[in-house]
């Protein structure tokens, strides 16, 4: 009702302060100012004769062309910013739930269920509607030391940013500390892995020098409420890491810390009987794993989540004996958490299913067959498929507001170009009268045609980006992203103004050309 209303008040207003002769004589329609209407020698040179007319007449007649330019513009802005705007959308519902693959979890404790770990893994996967699946034994939060100048820049800036914002002073020391996930993948994955990567397999089949695969890819929440995404080291292949392993104890819990004054590790007890601190050397309450690094990647084998909270080591599952060898036997197999790194280490087993709910029934009665409890098997596709609906409705959503937008534009478009030709009739007709040929005619429509463009264009794009940059630093305020511009669309964007315009204006000439060129220089009402 308001578009109505002003579409109907402005040019009323303009037709009451006009004057009648003024009216009959449209002095105001076309105003030919000294200068205003002259071309440069170069539109004449490349375009002719035909671009030099086209040209004139859109210097002195700017009001007409000027609703086709600002539809034209507008149609741009909505369409490259509705984009941008689903497609940071996407990225940051995609950035915030989880990445991995699988959609069945099993939890499997050999010494409890009493079956071979092959046998129930085997019996697992030939199930119907399994498509892949993986085991391997996993460990988290290991402590490790390392080189402080093996860490990125991006990993100590937010170190910085963090004691900073916690009142606390930054300060770099030779060594660092730092949580690892340790992996042990089953060998004929892990072989799939490294052909996949390309990565030679005597170096990670070294049983006298076990050598790990390091996945460096974070996805953290940070002190400032946002997700950070970014690596945690610059260049560590070929580096000796160390992790700790915190020996248990009864009355006292262990940690791990740099001392400030000497910089170097030690272990922090804390007693809870007499409810004081102290330290001792690493050695006395930690066992060491020494791991060699041979190659960083940002992308873990299949089944697994890329990004984590904490970086990801992968080494062949039968090479489980020589990582740990450095260890004694009995307490040192056990950390703090209890976890334990022997043979007794907790085995996950990954499925990914055709049909996850089906699938997820027909193993728990397998298992309950076999008296083994279902409670260690999870449907983890079940609890993200919220998660993935999610993702799917701002799919649906993004293209279908994308496609409306894309209509609304093209419809306003053709219905501004139509009418404006529609306008001209009487202007076309005097043309032709006076010489110009149908093959002119069309060349210098064809211009004009460039010249709606080019000038949608030239308004539109520049204003698309500052609005996707709006965009971008509305979702950075919650997610750590990088600006990007959705070329695809700006190119999506570019076809569809020149097909639109070329196709309206096709269009609309072919009703022109059925009219009598008397009639139309006759009819007074265009």
């Amino acid at each position: 009702m308001l578009t109505i209303l002003i579409s109907a008040y402005l040019p009323v207003r303009r037709a009451v302060k006009k004057s009648a002769i003024d009216a009959i004589r449209q002095t105001e329609d076309i105003a030919i100012r000294p200068g205003k209407v002259k071309t440069s020698r170069l539109t004449e040179k490349f375009f002719g004769f035909e671009g030099m007319l086209a040209t004139k007449n859109y210097k002195r007649n700017r009001k007409k062309y000027r609703a086709t330019v600002i539809s034209l513009f507008l149609s741009i802005v909505l369409f490259i910013s509705a984009s941008s705007w689903c497609s940071y959308l996407t990225k940051s519902i995609n950035t915030v739930i989880s990445n991995a693959d699988y959609d069945i979890f099993y939890t499997y404790h050999e010494d409890e269920e009493g079956y071979p770990l092959d046998e129930i893994f085997s019996e697992l996967s030939n199930m119907k509607n399994v498509t892949e699946s993986v085991y391997s034994s996993q460990l988290y939060y290991l402590t490790g030391s390392l080189n402080t100048s093996s860490l990125s820049q991006d990993y100590r800036n937010c170190q910085k940013e963090l004691a900073e914002a916690q009142g606390n002073e930054y300060k770099e020391y030779a060594s660092s500390l730092a949580d690892f996930q340790l992996n042990f993948l089953e060998d004929e994955a892990f072989l799939r892995y490294l052909e996949e990567q390309n990565l030679p397999k005597s170096i990670y089949y070294d049983r006298e020098h076990p050598t790990a695969i390091l996945i460096d890819a974070l996805r953290v929440y940070g002190y400032d409420g946002r997700y950070l995404s970014h690596n945690m080291f610059s260049d560590i292949a070929g580096a000796n890491l160390q992790l700790h392993v915190i020996l248990m104890a009864e009355d006292f819990s262990r940690n791990l810390e740099i001392d400030k004054e000497t910089g170097e590790i030690q272990c922090v007890n804390w007693d809870y009987n007499n409810d004081t601190e102290y330290k001792e050397p690493l050695e006395e309450g930690c066992r060491t794993i020494p791991i060699t690094i041979g190659t960083t990647l940002p992308n873990t084998p299949a089944l697994f989540a890329d990004e984590q909270e904490i970086p990801q080591l992968f080494f062949p599952y039968s090479f489980m004996d020589e990582v740990f060898s450095s260890l004694e036997p009995d307490e040192d197999y056990q950390n703090i958490s209890g976890v334990p790194l022997s043979e007794k280490a907790t085995k996950h087993m990954y499925f990914q299913c055709e049909n996850h709910a089906e699938t997820y029934e027909a193993m728990r009665r397998l298992l309950a067959d076999k008296d083994l409890s279902p409670d260690n098997i999870f449907d983890y596709a079940a609890s993200v498929d919220n998660d993935r609906a999610m993702v799917t409705v701002i799919n649906v959503f993004a293209f279908g507001f994308i496609t409306l937008i894309s209509l609304i534009a093209a419809a306003n478009i053709f219905n501004t170009i139509s009418t404006n030709i529609n306008l001209r009739r009487r202007e076309f007709a005097m043309l032709k009268s006076v010489g110009l040929t149908p093959e002119s005619f069309r060349k210098m429509m064809n211009f004009e045609c460039l010249l709606y463009g080019f000038k949608g264009l030239l308004y539109g794009l520049p204003v698309s980006f500052l609005v996707t940059l709006q965009i971008y630093r509305t979702i950075s305020n919650g997610l750590d992203s990088s600006f990007y511009i959705p070329w695809y669309s700006v190119a999506l964007a570019v076809f569809s103004v020149f097909l639109v315009v070329f196709v309206t204006m096709l269009y609309s000439m072919s009703k022109i050309k059925k009219e009598n060129t008397i009639d139309a220089l006759k009819n007074e009402n265009l």
